[in-house]
């Protein structure tokens, strides 16, 4: 899964950083079974599916946290981006460590304030960039830096250690292509975009996985009847159809607010059409 690389092949060549990821991940191959690593991811992550293709990207999502390279997830708004950075720091071997997240869609003068103390805070752990496609200049050079650091490892410089953070870069679908045109025309940094070329992970949205919805539903009422102390309803034929067909625009997250919504108005121990928002009932 590519960054794009249809738009920049032609003019992001090898460089340095290509060669030292290559030796990287050979030197950090982990010989567990991909199935396992797929399992594992799910359950630190938290994530529930029945779909293959998602079930190959998490095998992939375990590779790849174990190959402690900078790493970027690709998803439309709820699809989770946060609990898969989460589930690659847990099962990496930075697990010990901290897990930070910046937000990138700020004032410049503030994203650029608060980078060096995010990555001190981030450091022997996992720094997440939230909306990375947006980071201006001066932070994207000091994101950068955080990954050369990474590249020569933890060596004696006090300076190297307070540093040393593995990058989980989070984006919405339609800034990488941004990203990758920006990277060309030299507004991006161009080793920056291609520190994540080989490690780019992209969520698929609710609506393309819908055979998972069910699942959810059933994940995310049990979840919120235990903060009611209360047991989880059974789900009328209609209501689990209308689920089903709406198109969830905020993916898995606005499917959670819906149930989120029903739940208290259900009394009858059955969740009905009639306890969902207006706009899911069909």
């Amino acid at each position: 899964m590519g960054l794009g690389r249809a738009t920049a092949s032609a003019a992001l060549g090898a460089t340095p950083l290509n060669a030292w990821r290559r030796m990287s991940m050979a030197a950090h191959h982990v010989h567990a079974p991909g199935p396992a690593r797929g399992d594992a991811f799910m359950r630190q992550a938290g994530f529930v599916t029945a779909n293959p293709h998602l079930r190959g990207l998490f095998v992939e999502a375990g590779e790849v946290a174990a190959r402690d390279c900078p790493v970027l997830v690709v998803g439309e708004s709820g699809t989770g981006k946060v609990m898969f950075a989460r589930g690659i720091h847990g099962i990496s071997a930075r697990r010990g460590g901290p897990f930070h997240t910046l937000y990138c869609g700020g004032l410049p003068a503030q994203v650029e304030a608060e980078l060096p103390r995010c990555l001190l805070r981030a450091a022997g752990g996992t720094l997440v960039v939230e909306g990375i496609a947006g980071a201006p200049s001066a932070a994207q050079d000091a994101l950068y830096a955080a990954i050369e650091t990474g590249r020569e490892g933890r060596q004696t410089s006090a300076k190297l250690r307070r540093r040393d953070v593995r990058l989980v870069a989070l984006a919405n679908p339609h800034a990488t292509p941004d990203m990758a045109t920006a990277a060309v025309e030299g507004t991006f940094r161009r080793d920056l975009y291609e520190a994540f070329a080989d490690a780019t992970l992209t969520l698929p949205p609710l609506r393309e996985h819908p055979e998972d919805i069910p699942i959810l539903v059933e994940h995310f009422l049990r979840r919120l009847s235990d903060g009611w102390t209360r047991e989880a309803p059974l789900i009328a034929p209609e209501t689990m159809d209308s689920l089903v067909a709406h198109d969830w625009p905020a993916n898995a997250r606005d499917l959670m607010f819906a149930l989120e919504f029903a739940l208290p108005k259900c009394t009858g121990g059955t969740l009905l059409p009639e306890h969902l928002p207006d706009a899911v009932r069909r």
